[in-house]
């Protein structure tokens, strides 16, 4: 997918995900992904309740070290089990490779220093379609919904906020089934169905199987 999607990028930035519990796994698709060339990567936590704050500074600061590209920071926990503190999100944040936070929280705590970030050179993202109407205007948002709606993603971080745009919103994840802990299975569906992809089968739950050889996709 990542080479897929750098051959196809134009003059596009592209950020690899790389959603992984330990460092040296996030290291070894790092690498992969930069032999590949991508210049940037976003990464979590590694996972654990356990998780010390010292541990997850000390894992950006060693991936840092490793990649020399741009890392964006994945502030979540569903998937890490855990949560950064502020100060380490901006102790984090002042490594000079630092670009961006996407934040998929539902709080508004790290906007309330945004200007720390900012003045650290990093930009705040709201990761949350919840959130979509939260704050001043000019916060930057990487939602889910951007692969479906993303005219209505530029309403929300630029346009006037009213109650149309909020009902649109709130529609439109109602619609798409965002609101699901499944919710990129009817991502995938949708962009199926207008032929974006060719198959919305789940890599992850075995219903496709890849021959790497062949490059085709085998329903399993």
């Amino acid at each position: 997918m990542v080479k897929a999607t750098l051959n196809h990028r134009g003059e596009l930035d592209v950020t690899v995900g790389i959603e992984l519990g330990s460092t040296d796994k996030v290291i070894e698709l790092e690498d992969q992904a930069q032999s590949l060339g991508a210049t940037a990567i976003i990464l979590t936590t590694p996972f654990g309740s356990a998780v010390s704050q010292q541990r997850m500074k000390q894992h950006f600061i060693d991936v840092h070290s490793i990649f020399p590209g741009r890392l964006w920071i994945y502030h979540e926990r569903p998937l890490s089990d855990n949560d950064m503190s502020l100060n380490t999100l901006l102790e984090v944040s002042s490594l000079p490779r630092v670009q961006g936070i996407k934040d998929s929280t539902e709080t508004d705590t790290l906007w309330r220093i945004r200007d720390q970030f900012e003045k650290l050179g990093v930009t705040l993202y709201r990761g949350m379609e919840s959130k979509l109407m939260s704050g001043d205007t000019e916060d930057c948002n990487l939602v889910s919904i951007a692969n479906l709606e993303p005219e209505l993603c530029h309403q929300a971080t630029y346009a006037k906020h009213d109650i149309q745009l909020k009902q649109n919103i709130e529609r439109k994840i109602a619609e798409h089934q965002l609101q699901k802990d499944d919710w990129y299975r009817y991502i995938k569906q949708s962009l199926a169905k207008r032929k974006v992809i060719k198959t919305d089968k789940l890599i992850n739950e075995h219903e496709v199987e890849w021959n790497v050889k062949s490059e085709t996709s085998i329903s399993a």
